[in-house]
């Protein structure tokens, strides 16, 4: 289950792409399709997507999340490069397994 801050990300992130002037509220946490339901939403409008679009949504911010926090620095980066370059391993060295390491503990979610 994605978190609550990816989930409420994603309703914003959708609601914006539908309408940037749509305004909504809800309390609590949402949790379940009967949660997304009960979000009240102004003038008697109702969202054009779906729990489940939003579930997507929410998963797609977390990997990108997931994997911004778990890339070294940019310095470590081009530290590593530096290196695997001047030992001619830029196919095998440093940068390129930690790189690989994170995309492989952090899979797109269409993967």
């Amino acid at each position: 289950m994605p978190t609550q801050n990816s989930i409420a990300n994603a309703i914003n992130a959708l609601a914006v792409a539908q309408d940037s002037e749509l305004r909504y509220m809800y309390i609590g946490s949402i949790e379940s399709q009967e949660d997304f339901d009960n979000i009240e939403v102004e003038n008697g409008l109702s969202f054009n997507f779906t729990y489940e679009e939003v579930l997507t949504k929410s998963l797609e911010f977390e990997y990108v999340a997931n994997r911004k926090n778990e890339y070294p620095s940019i310095g470590d980066q081009l530290d590593m490069l530096y290196h695997d370059i001047k030992a001619g391993t830029l196919e095998t060295g440093d940068w390129i397994t930690a790189i690989e390491q994170v995309k492989t503990d952090n899979p797109k979610p269409s993967e």
